[in-house]
């Protein structure tokens, strides 16, 4: 049911964004790695285009061991997440309005 999927998204995706920057954070490539190879794939899954696409630069600069930029993708990561938590939540006020 895609109402489930997008649930759990919202759930897990929250924790990998966390999770993502706070290996950046201490510099593990390779737990940033897994956590937005994890967000890409849950995001692709419920068509989030614009937060797959940041989870895959944030996955292949993980992949590169570029820790700098690393930091630098947790900020975007976290913004796209905002957006698209944020889009989610004015469909569902939308859907309750008809």
């Amino acid at each position: 049911d895609g109402v489930v999927v997008l649930r759990d998204v919202r759930h897990d995706g929250k924790k990998l964004v966390s999770q993502f920057a706070d290996a950046a954070e201490r510099g593990d490539s390779a737990g940033a790695k897994i956590a937005a190879h994890t967000l890409r794939g849950a995001a692709a899954n419920v068509a989030a285009g614009m937060l797959a696409s940041v989870a895959f630069r944030a996955e292949a600069t993980a992949s590169e061991g570029d820790t700098d930029r690393l930091r630098g993708l947790s900020a975007r990561l976290r913004g796209e997440w905002r957006r698209f938590t944020d889009s989610v939540a004015s469909q569902k006020e939308d859907g309750e309005k008809d």
